[in-house]
């Protein structure tokens, strides 16, 4: 076991990834630290509150009635002028709070130490060990570790000091706001609303993910626009002629704004006893976010068991990362940057040709992102031998 100061493995910041690959790495007999600038575990509020349980699979691990807050049968895709298409996927609304600290508690268990109101303020590359410098309620206090994860968020301090470029396209980055709303009074309380186009939220997407007893989460997500997503946001809830009625007599409890990477892509996630995980490293998503970390956690334990904290040992997290996900961020950076391109009216063409066609029965064929998306445009195209003229966004 470690002394009080030094571990074999240092993760900075307890999200999902954070926690998983603590988990992992702890479960697999390193000794590791947990580190959290916030107060407590879970403290919010969050952007990361609603799932699906085809994508949650992906993880490994089993759903938790704990946390689960609201299920839902599935999702609206909607156009600007109301087409709309329904996919019967069940999903499910989480209490973030809950959420984090099930899985901080299973970490724990594990022997991980998790030390919050912790926050990293410097990090010292050695050619044993690194040292990450936290200030904490009594002050300034050094820690030293063979791994260091950088699971600390989009502006990730880690990855700053490590001289690693964790994203790609760091410029895509997504403004958002997010409310936490009562009193939202939707037609639709089992399906999250997914609302598309450029006068919407250009770049990406306007939700609502009910969360039962009238409550919701609100949220705009833009890209490349220089309106802020304040005003989108605000647009979406009280001037867009769809859903403005659901809020009549909404509050709002809490708000968030921040980023999020969903177009970001991953970088460069390693280098001699560093990782980077979540969305410090571009991986948009809770699952994949958590699978990241897993894989992430279970690597730096076998570095760890074999003495080996070499860049090229560690790129087996990267390696593995890649064949489960990358074609997934991949087929998703694309696709939203097609549909940076297409306007208001083509987006309504093409949501309204697939409004009454069974979308579940065609998707629940295809097991990827991808191949879900090319089912999407299969149909379309069978429906409508017209929509072909859109390819040119294609290039």
């Amino acid at each position: 076991m470690a002394d009080q100061m030094s571990y074999d493995i240092i993760v900075v910041g307890a999200g999902p990834a954070g926690l998983m690959a603590a988990w992992k790495a702890s479960k697999a007999g390193s000794s590791v630290l947990l580190l959290d600038k916030k107060e407590r575990i879970g403290a919010g509020p969050h952007p990361a509150d609603t799932t699906f349980e085809g994508m949650f699979k992906i993880t490994g691990l089993s759903l938790q009635k704990e946390y689960v807050i609201h299920r839902l049968r599935g999702m609206h895709i909607v156009s600007p002028s109301g087409f709309r298409i329904v996919i019967n996927s069940p999903g499910f609304a989480i209490d973030r709070a809950v959420f984090d600290g099930y899985y901080a508690g299973i970490a724990q268990d594990s022997g991980t130490e998790i030390k919050t109101g912790s926050r990293a303020i410097d990090l010292k590359l050695g050619d044993e060990t690194h040292e990450v410098t936290a200030r904490e309620n009594n002050g300034k206090r050094s820690y030293k570790a063979k791994i260091v994860i950088g699971a600390d968020g989009i502006e990730s301090s880690i990855a700053h000091w490590a001289g690693l470029k964790s994203m790609r396209h760091p410029e895509e980055v997504a403004s958002a706001v997010q409310a936490e709303m009562i009193g939202v009074e939707t037609e639709y309380p089992e399906y999250f609303q997914y609302h598309i186009g450029r006068s919407v939220a250009p770049g990406w997407k306007a939700t609502i993910s009910p969360k039962g007893d009238s409550k919701a989460s609100v949220a705009a997500f833009v890209r490349n626009t220089p309106r802020p997503a304040m005003e989108y946001f605000n647009q979406f809830v009280y001037k867009n002629r769809l859903v403005s009625h659901f809020f009549e007599k909404a509050k709002i409890l809490d708000i968030l704004e921040g980023g999020d990477p969903i177009a970001t892509m991953p970088g460069d996630l390693v280098k001699k006893g560093i990782m980077i995980v979540g969305g410090a490293g571009g991986q948009a998503g809770l699952p994949y976010g958590m699978l990241a970390g897993i894989i992430c956690g279970d690597v730096a334990a076998k570095a760890i068991e074999a003495d080996d904290v070499s860049k090229k040992r560690l790129d087996r997290y990267v390696s593995m990362w890649r064949k489960e996900l990358f074609s997934e961020y991949k087929t998703g950076y694309r696709a939203l940057k097609v549909m940076e391109k297409i306007p208001d009216e083509d987006v309504d063409k093409m949501v309204k040709a697939l409004q009454d066609v069974d979308v579940t029965g065609e998707l629940s064929r295809r097991s990827t992102t991808f191949m879900k998306g090319l089912g999407i445009a299969s149909l379309a195209l069978r429906r409508d031998p017209k929509l072909l003229r859109f390819v040119k966004y294609l290039v």
